[in-house]
This record gives C-alpha cells, sequence and structure tokens, in this order.
C-alpha cells in the first residue's frame, strides 16, 4: 500500500503506472438506481467515531456488489493521525487492518484448508474497495484530495471500481461510487440505504476507540501514507 496522497496531487512509487488524478464529474448522468446498502452497525461504527471525534477521522469498509449495488457489511477505524482538515493512516496500519481481516477469515482454518485461501482473498478484496470519512462538523462534500483517494482506492482494488462515504456530526451521509474501466466514471450523490445486520454485533465505546486509534495530527507526514481532508 505504499502511496502518497496529498492535497491536490498523487504521487505514485510505481512511476510505470503514471499519475491518475481526479476529473470533473459529467454531471446530468443517470443512473439504473444503484444504491449503497450499510448495514446498521457498520452506519453506527461512522456516526460513533465521527462525534466521538474532535477532529476528522477515516477508516476502510468491506464492500461487494450485489442485485441493487453495492452492500458495505463492516467497517474499521485504522491507527491514525487527525486534524480538523486531514486524516493520515499509514501503510503499516493498514497492513495491521489486512492481518486481522485475514486471521478472523481464517477463524480456527488453516491455510491449506479446502477454500481457505479463496475466503482471505475475497476479504481483503473487499476491504480494499472502501473507504469512509468525515467531515468532522462541516457539510458533507468531496474535497481535491477526497477525489484523489477514491480514485487511488479504485485503482487498487483490482477490479477498477470502489465505494467512498463521507458522514459528518449532523448525521448527514454522502456516498460515492467510482468506477475506471473502461474510463473513470464517478457516480455522486448515490442513495445510501441503511439494511439490518446479518449477525450480532457487540455495542462499541466509540469514545474509546477514538481515544486508542486517533492521536493529534501534529506535522506533514514524510513516510508513505493515506491522507484525507478538505
Amino acid at each position: 500500500f505504499p502511496v502518497t496522497i496529498r492535497r491536490g496531487s498523487m504521487e505514485y512509487e510505481d512511476e510505470k503506472e503514471g499519475p491518475r488524478t481526479a476529473g470533473p464529474i459529467i454531471q446530468g448522468v443517470r443512473s439504473t438506481g444503484i444504491k449503497i446498502q450499510v448495514e446498521k452497525h457498520v452506519m453506527d461504527k461512522m456516526m460513533g467515531w465521527c462525534k466521538a471525534a474532535n477532529s476528522e477521522c477515516s477508516g476502510k469498509f468491506m464492500v461487494r456488489k450485489n442485485k441493487t449495488g453495492f452492500y458495505v457489511y463492516d467497517a474499521f477505524l485504522p491507527e491514525q493521525e487527525c486534524s480538523s482538515g486531514f486524516t493520515v493512516f499509514r501503510e503499516e496500519a493498514y497492513d495491521r487492518l489486512a492481518q486481522y481481516i485475514t486471521n478472523r477469515t481464517l477463524a480456527g482454518r488453516e491455510l491449506t484448508d479446502e477454500g481457505a485461501m479463496d475466503d482471505v482473498t475475497l476479504a481483503l478484496r473487499d476491504l480494499r474497495r472502501g473507504w469512509w470519512h468525515t467531515h468532522y462538523n462541516f457539510n458533507t462534500f468531496w474535497s481535491g484530495t477526497d477525489d484523489n483517494t477514491a480514485t487511488r482506492q479504485a485503482y487498487l482494488s483490482e477490479e477498477s471500481w470502489g465505494v467512498s462515504i463521507v458522514v459528518n456530526q449532523r448525521g448527514d451521509v454522502l456516498g460515492r461510487v467510482d468506477v475506471l474501466s473502461p474510463c473513470h466514471i464517478c457516480l455522486d450523490n448515490v442513495p445510501v440505504e441503511v439494511v439490518n445486520n446479518t449477525t450480532h454485533h457487540r455495542k462499541r465505546n466509540y469514545k474509546w476507540d477514538i481515544k486508542r486509534w486517533v492521536k493529534p495530527l501534529t506535522r506533514t507526514p514524510s513516510k508513505p501514507s493515506i491522507v484525507t481532508g478538505k
């Protein structure tokens, strides 16, 4: 996950690929009625972390396609550094999250068990496609940095698409879908629908989560990292 994303620019470790910057959204595009369905516990997490923080924060969610569009079934808050305008989580934080997903997916199985490696691959693929962040007490919108982050995420997904959600402390929610192949199409204002949980989830202490995983951002990062901001 070796990428540095800064306000208005992108830098890639693999120079052969070259930068992919976000362009203007084409207005007037009519979709076929797609929506982003989000399990209730996932929305509770994103809103809970948003309201518990005194800054922006961001994370990843697991998403896959379904009959109505896209289905979000889990969300995570990696270790990060945040301010009122930026959130940063470094590649090692993502690596730890990916290892947690791997361990959870295996849960008593061995990689040599039938289908185990396929399940891990699918889980990590779902994780790469989804990104959420907060705008603290500001409006929900996509900044230039957010556009670049969403584009980069779709590029990393292996299937050239990604889903992004931004929330704020007022409870506003904004969703978008980026598809890069055969050309970059951004569907903004995709309806976000909260649906019932499919499994049991315990109630979280969001203030404790923020205290443990979110630290103040004191300077611009010099190491490869993900940076988002308004």
